[in-house]
């Protein structure tokens, strides 16, 4: 067994039931599922997450405010972005996250 946390965060169901199946079948210790970023910041504030495999575009919270509010938090969890914007969208946005 893996000894990690995971939390999945993900607005389409059955987007958000796959990837959380292939987590499981990883042997983590805990998985973890939000469908909005309102939620997600909800568990992490309650719960020890490891890793945090994130859809960045998403409704009311969307990506770059999202992991502002976990670094001010301080939370230092590891974050998979998963998204289908394209590449260089994902790239630009990527970018203006560091200059936060």
């Amino acid at each position: 067994m893996l000894e990690l946390s995971v939390l999945v965060i993900e607005d389409q169901d059955l987007q958000q039931e796959m990837i959380v199946e292939m987590v499981r079948r990883l042997n983590t210790k805990d998985v973890y599922s939000a469908a909005d970023s309102k939620k997600a910041l909800e568990v992490v504030s309650s719960s020890s997450v490891d890793v945090i495999i994130y859809d960045i575009d998403m409704p009311a919270i969307d990506g770059l405010e999202f992991m502002r509010q976990l670094s001010e938090g301080g939370v230092r969890s590891s974050v998979i972005i998963a998204s289908s914007i394209p590449p260089q969208l994902l790239a630009a946005t990527v970018c203006r996250w560091r200059e936060i």
